[in-house]
Protein backbone atom coordinates (compact mmCIF):
# COMPACT_ATOMS: atom_id res chain seq x y z
CA UNK A 1 0.00 0.00 0.00
CA UNK A 2 1.34 3.41 -0.87
CA UNK A 3 1.55 5.75 2.09
CA UNK A 4 0.20 9.20 1.42
CA UNK A 5 0.43 11.56 4.35
CA UNK A 6 0.57 15.31 4.22
CA UNK A 7 1.32 16.39 7.78
CA UNK A 8 3.97 14.02 9.21
CA UNK A 9 5.39 11.75 6.52
CA UNK A 10 8.04 10.31 8.84
CA UNK A 11 5.32 9.03 11.19
CA UNK A 12 2.92 7.55 8.66
CA UNK A 13 4.44 4.18 7.81
CA UNK A 14 1.52 2.13 9.19
CA UNK A 15 -1.53 4.40 9.41
CA UNK A 16 -2.09 6.64 6.45
CA UNK A 17 -3.86 9.97 6.38
CA UNK A 18 -5.26 9.40 2.90
CA UNK A 19 -6.78 5.99 2.41
CA UNK A 20 -6.47 4.33 -0.96
CA UNK A 21 -9.96 3.05 -1.89
CA UNK A 22 -8.41 0.41 -4.14
CA UNK A 23 -6.62 -1.40 -1.32
CA UNK A 24 -8.44 -4.75 -1.08
CA UNK A 25 -8.04 -5.07 2.71
CA UNK A 26 -10.28 -2.04 3.29
CA UNK A 27 -14.00 -2.68 3.33
CA UNK A 28 -16.09 0.10 1.74
CA UNK A 29 -17.95 2.23 4.25
CA UNK A 30 -21.64 1.42 4.53
CA UNK A 31 -24.03 3.92 3.00
CA UNK A 32 -25.21 6.71 5.26
CA UNK A 33 -28.78 7.02 6.38
CA UNK A 34 -30.33 10.46 6.00
CA UNK A 35 -30.27 10.89 9.78
CA UNK A 36 -26.55 9.98 9.94
CA UNK A 37 -25.79 12.38 7.09
CA UNK A 38 -27.59 15.24 8.83
CA UNK A 39 -25.87 14.46 12.14
CA UNK A 40 -22.43 14.33 10.48
CA UNK A 41 -23.19 17.59 8.69
CA UNK A 42 -24.06 19.24 12.01
CA UNK A 43 -20.97 17.78 13.71
CA UNK A 44 -18.69 18.99 10.89
CA UNK A 45 -20.20 22.47 11.20
CA UNK A 46 -19.71 22.35 14.98
CA UNK A 47 -16.06 21.28 14.55
CA UNK A 48 -15.45 24.00 11.94
CA UNK A 49 -16.77 26.66 14.28
CA UNK A 50 -14.82 25.28 17.27
CA UNK A 51 -11.59 25.27 15.25
CA UNK A 52 -12.20 28.49 13.29
CA UNK A 53 -8.92 30.12 12.37
CA UNK A 54 -6.80 27.16 13.51
CA UNK A 55 -4.37 25.63 11.04
CA UNK A 56 -2.42 22.39 10.93
CA UNK A 57 1.37 22.48 10.67
CA UNK A 58 1.10 22.19 6.88
CA UNK A 59 -1.26 25.18 6.66
CA UNK A 60 -4.51 23.30 6.02
CA UNK A 61 -7.54 24.15 8.18
CA UNK A 62 -7.45 22.12 11.40
CA UNK A 63 -10.86 20.61 10.66
CA UNK A 64 -9.14 18.40 8.08
CA UNK A 65 -7.85 16.29 11.00
CA UNK A 66 -11.26 15.24 12.41
CA UNK A 67 -12.49 14.68 8.84
CA UNK A 68 -9.58 12.31 8.22
CA UNK A 69 -10.38 10.55 11.50
CA UNK A 70 -13.98 10.06 10.37
CA UNK A 71 -12.78 8.72 7.01
CA UNK A 72 -10.54 6.15 8.69
CA UNK A 73 -13.26 4.98 11.10
CA UNK A 74 -15.99 4.82 8.45
CA UNK A 75 -13.74 2.81 6.16
CA UNK A 76 -12.18 0.46 8.70
CA UNK A 77 -14.76 0.07 11.49
CA UNK A 78 -18.21 -0.58 10.11
CA UNK A 79 -19.64 -1.86 13.38
CA UNK A 80 -19.29 1.27 15.55
CA UNK A 81 -22.42 3.06 16.77
CA UNK A 82 -23.22 6.35 15.00
CA UNK A 83 -22.31 8.31 18.15
CA UNK A 84 -18.72 7.05 17.88
CA UNK A 85 -18.34 8.61 14.45
CA UNK A 86 -19.75 11.92 15.70
CA UNK A 87 -17.39 11.79 18.68
CA UNK A 88 -14.51 11.26 16.23
CA UNK A 89 -15.46 14.47 14.44
CA UNK A 90 -15.61 16.37 17.74
CA UNK A 91 -12.67 14.77 19.54
CA UNK A 92 -10.43 17.88 19.51
CA UNK A 93 -13.11 20.56 19.87
CA UNK A 94 -12.73 20.81 23.65
CA UNK A 95 -8.97 20.34 24.09
CA UNK A 96 -7.84 22.28 21.05
CA UNK A 97 -10.92 24.22 20.04
CA UNK A 98 -13.42 26.58 21.57
CA UNK A 99 -16.14 24.13 22.61
CA UNK A 100 -17.23 22.78 25.97
CA UNK A 101 -18.54 19.36 26.95
CA UNK A 102 -21.83 21.05 27.86
CA UNK A 103 -22.15 22.43 24.31
CA UNK A 104 -21.44 19.01 22.81
CA UNK A 105 -23.99 17.39 25.14
CA UNK A 106 -26.62 19.99 24.23
CA UNK A 107 -26.05 19.57 20.51
CA UNK A 108 -25.40 15.82 20.24
CA UNK A 109 -26.51 14.14 23.47
CA UNK A 110 -24.92 12.24 26.33
CA UNK A 111 -23.57 9.33 24.29
CA UNK A 112 -21.40 11.62 22.16
CA UNK A 113 -20.30 13.86 25.02
CA UNK A 114 -19.11 10.93 27.14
Amino acid sequence: METICHHRPQECSVVTCHLDPLVPSLVPAPPLTLNDYLTYRDAIGFARRAHAGQKRADGRPFVSHPLATLQILRTASMDLPPAAYVAALLHDTVEGGRATIAQIRAAFGDEVSE
